[in-house]
């Protein structure tokens, strides 16, 4: 477990090449590369598949706490759909979101209505120099 995430951390600290202005396109290249991605810690949402990206953005704030660093306040800048990897049929939605707390991709998808919704956040500036 140690290793794999080691890997994860120093696969991160690689930037992006495709669009580094772009950091959902950046962090979709970055998982489209890899096959691991997938692996690790997630949060799970219990909301209902009609919730909004809004909500499951706010559910997320609560749920996760983000505890590092306070954040008190969040801008979404771009929300879209992605596919993971690429070219697949794994349909997520990615939001970019300017925190004072620095630059967050929220990516979150529904499961089921037991599970809810699976979700990860994950920092800009480890994704990009």
């Amino acid at each position: 477990m140690r290793t794999l995430l080691l890997f994860l951390f120093a696969t991160l600290l690689g930037g992006c090449s495709p669009s580094p202005s772009d950091p959902i396109d950046c962090l979709a290249s970055k998982f489209s590369e890899e096959n691991v991605w997938e692996d690790g810690a997630y949060t799970l949402l219990s909301l209902p598949k009609a919730a909004s990206p809004g909500q499951v953005i706010q559910k997320m704030f609560e749920v996760r706490g983000f505890s590092e660093k306070q954040i008190a306040r969040s801008k979404i800048v771009s929300l879209r759909e992605v596919y993971l990897p690429a070219g697949s049929a794994n349909s997520y939605t990615a939001v970019l979101m300017r925190t004072d707390a620095g630059d967050r991709i929220f990516l979150f998808k529904y499961i089921s209505p037991k599970l809810g919704w699976w979700s990860r956040v994950y920092e800009v500036k480890t994704l990009i120099y």
